[in-house]
């Protein structure tokens, strides 16, 4: 009786997280992205992924490229440890 009572609930479970794979896929529309603003003529062009930050300029307070460059690789052969 027992064994019976583990298949069931083995059985219900397997039913419980199976149904979620049979939902399928809802597709919905895509809502239309809105059209982009008129270039302004006064503003400088920046290239494709350039943002500007005003008045953020990089200086001895600031940490350079090559810092940070060695301390993200460091912390990745630390990581890669575990």
């Amino acid at each position: 009786m027992k064994k019976l009572k583990q298949l069931s609930l083995a059985t219900a479970l397997t039913f419980m997280l199976a149904t979620g794979a049979f939902a399928g896929t809802i597709d919905t529309p895509a809502v239309q992205p809105p059209p982009p603003p008129p270039p302004d003529s006064s503003s400088s062009v920046a290239t494709p992924g350039d943002m500007e930050t005003p008045g953020v300029t990089q200086g001895p307070g600031l940490a350079s490229d090559s810092v940070t460059e060695v301390a993200l690789s460091l912390l990745q052969s630390v990581l890669s440890v575990f």
